[in-house]
C-alpha cells in the first residue's frame, strides 16, 4: 500500500510537471554554423564633422541562425537582414563581435571577430600641416596633444627639418641655328637693310645685263 501511494504520487507530479528536455546542438549542426559565422564580414566606415569622427561597423553575410553580441558594449543584435550596421563607435578602439546560433544552438558562440579602429588627429588639416611629411600631420594617428602643444611640436618639426636646395636649372645647349636666330633677332635693324640693298642691287644689275642683249 506504501508503495502503491508513492507510486501514485510520483505519477502525480509528472503528470503535473512534465520534464522538458531541451534538443542539444549536435556537433555537425555547430560545425555548419562555424563555418558560416566565419564568412561574415566586418569592415567599417566612417563619418567625419566637425574637426571629430565616429566610425560606424558594418556586418554582411549575415544569417537567420545568427545573432550578433557586441562584446564591449554588451548589446545583442538579432537577425534583421544579411547586413547590419551599427553606429557610435570611437577611434583608437578594439571591438569584439561574438556570433552566437538561435534554436538548438543559441547558446553556442560560434564564431568571434575583431576589429581595430585607427587613431584620428583632429588638427591634421591644420595650416601649420602644410609641408610637412612627419607622421604627427597625417590623418589617421592618435594624438595625444591638446591644440597648443599640437602646434608648438610642429613648429619644433619645421626648425628641424633641413632645408632641400632649389635644383639647379640645366642649362639648355643651343644649336648653331639657334644662335643664327638669336644674332639676326638682335642685330635684325642692321641685316635686313643690308640684305633688301643687296637684293636691290644683284635685281637692277640683273636687268642692265637683259637691257644690253
Amino acid at each position: 500500500m506504501k508503495y502503491r501511494l508513492l507510486w501514485y504520487i510520483t505519477l502525480t507530479i509528472g503528470l503535473l510537471f512534465p520534464l522538458h528536455v531541451s534538443a542539444q546542438c549536435s556537433n555537425t549542426e555547430k560545425i555548419r554554423l562555424s563555418s558560416l559565422a566565419q564568412n561574415v564580414v566586418v569592415t567599417y566606415d566612417y563619418i567625419e564633422e566637425n574637426g571629430q569622427v565616429s566610425f560606424y561597423i558594418i556586418m554582411t553575410n549575415l544569417q537567420p541562425e545568427f545573432r550578433v553580441r557586441d562584446v564591449n558594449n554588451q548589446r545583442d543584435y538579432a537577425y534583421t537582414s544579411s547586413e547590419l550596421v551599427l553606429y557610435g563607435y570611437t577611434p583608437n578602439t578594439n571591438y569584439r563581435f561574438d556570433i552566437y546560433g538561435t534554436g538548438e544552438c543559441s547558446n553556442k558562440r560560434l564564431y568571434s571577430h575583431y576589429i581595430t579602429l585607427p587613431g584620428y588627429n583632429p588638427y591634421y588639416s591644420d595650416p601649420i600641416c602644410i609641408g610637412v611629411t612627419n607622421s604627427i600631420c597625417q590623418k589617421w594617428i592618435h594624438i595625444n596633444y591638446d591644440y597648443n602643444t599640437f602646434i608648438n611640436e610642429v613648429s619644433k618639426l619645421k626648425q628641424e627639418q633641413p632645408v632641400e636646395p632649389a635644383p639647379e636649372k640645366e642649362k639648355e645647349v643651343l644649336g648653331i641655328y639657334d644662335y643664327l636666330i638669336i644674332f639676326f633677332v638682335n642685330y635684325y635693324y642692321i641685316i635686313l637693310p643690308i640684305i633688301i640693298i643687296v637684293c636691290l642691287t644683284i635685281i637692277y644689275i640683273q636687268r642692265k645685263k637683259e637691257s644690253l642683249f
